[in-house]
C-alpha cells in the first residue's frame, strides 16, 4: 500500500515537472524568436549631392522610428555609411560634410529589411544658393542663419553658414521664412523677417538675398536714471507681426531694426526683474541716431 502511494506521488510529480520543463522550452523558443527578428544585419548607406557626388567623409546619425531614444550614428569611409541594424524605418535630419565643413540639415528616411538591396542611397534636395547683406548694401562677412521650412504639412528647422555674404542650402520645395542670424557679432542673435518659396528646385523670385537690418544705438533711462540691464520690444507698426529685441547694457541701446515705424510697447529690466508695459513710438531710416529712449 506504502509503495502505491510513493508511486503516485512520483508520477504526480514528473507530471508537474514535465509540464513546468514544456513551459520553459515554450519560452526559451519564443525568446529565441524574438532574438531573431531583432538580430542586427549590415546596412550601408550613401548621402549624394543632387549632381550624384558622393559625401566620402562625414558623418550620420539616424534614428529608429517608433524608438526615438534609439539613435545610430556611422562615419564615412569611401563614402559608405556603415552600420549594423535591426528592421525598422529610420529617419535622417542631417548629415556632416567634413570635406565642406558643412552640416546639412536633410530630413529623410529609408527602411532597412533583411537581405535588400545594399547600398541604401539616400540623396540631398536641389542646391539653393543666395547672398546675404546688411540693409546698407554689405556683405555679411560670416554668421549661423537659422529657418523654418514648411511643405504645407509639416514645419522643419534648417541652419546654414553666411560665408563671406554668400548662402548654400539643400531644400525641398516649400516656403521658407529666415528667423536670426548668430555668431555674427558678440551681442545676442539678430532677428530677421525675410521669407522665399522653393518650386521646382529653384527660388521662385531670384535672386534670393537676405537683409540684416541696421544697427541702432542709443541711451535709455527708467525715471531719469539709466538702466544697467534691460530688453526693449519693438513692435513694427508697419506691420503688426514684426517685432524686435533690443538689448541695454550700462544703460547704452543697441538693436537692430530695418527702416520704419515702431511702438516700444515693453520694457524688462533685467536687474530688479521688473516688467514695464509703456507706449513709446519712434521712427528709424538708414541707421540714423542714436535713440534717446526715455521711460517714466
Amino acid at each position: 500500500m506504502l509503495r502505491k502511494v510513493m508511486l503516485k506521488k512520483a508520477a504526480a510529480f514528473l507530471l508537474v515537472f514535465g509540464f513546468i520543463l514544456s513551459s520553459f522550452n515554450l519560452l526559451s523558443a519564443a525568446a529565441a524568436s524574438a532574438t531573431t527578428t531583432l538580430t542586427d544585419s549590415p546596412a550601408e548607406v550613401v548621402v549624394a549631392y543632387p549632381d550624384g557626388t558622393v559625401i566620402q567623409k562625414g558623418n550620420l546619425t539616424i534614428t529608429r522610428v517608433g524608438v526615438p531614444s534609439t539613435s545610430y550614428t556611422a562615419f564615412a569611409q569611401n563614402g559608405i555609411f556603415s552600420f549594423n541594424l535591426p528592421d525598422g524605418t529610420y529617419k535622417v535630419s542631417s548629415v556632416s560634410d567634413y570635406n565642406t565643413a558643412q552640416i546639412i540639415p536633410f530630413y529623410t528616411s529609408f527602411t532597412v529589411a533583411a537581405g535588400s538591396p545594399q547600398p541604401y542611397i539616400l540623396q540631398l534636395p536641389p542646391k539653393i544658393e543666395g547672398s546675404i547683406i546688411t540693409a546698407d548694401g554689405a556683405d555679411v562677412p560670416h554668421g549661423r542663419l537659422y529657418m523654418t521650412g514648411t511643405d504645407g504639412i509639416t514645419t522643419k528647422s534648417y541652419v546654414t553658414q553666411a560665408r563671406n555674404g554668400k548662402l548654400t542650402m539643400y531644400l525641398p520645395d516649400g516656403t521658407y521664412t529666415a528667423g536670426y542670424l548668430d555668431e555674427w557679432n558678440s551681442m545676442w542673435a539678430v532677428t530677421l523677417y525675410s521669407s522665399f518659396t522653393v518650386t521646382g528646385g529653384q527660388v521662385e523670385q531670384p535672386p534670393l538675398v537676405i537683409t540684416v537690418p541696421l544697427q541702432y544705438t542709443g541711451t535709455v533711462t527708467k525715471s531719469g536714471a539709466p538702466l544697467s540691464s534691460a530688453v526693449l520690444y519693438f513692435q513694427s507698426t508697419d506691420d503688426s507681426s514684426i517685432i524686435y529685441e533690443g538689448r541695454v547694457r550700462n544703460g547704452k541701446l543697441n538693436v537692430f531694426l530695418l527702416n520704419g515705424n515702431y511702438q516700444i510697447y515693453k520694457v524688462v529690466d533685467m536687474t530688479t526683474s521688473q516688467e514695464y508695459n509703456v507706449n513709446l513710438n519712434v521712427t528709424v531710416a538708414n541707421g540714423v541716431g542714436p535713440l534717446t529712449i526715455s521711460i517714466p
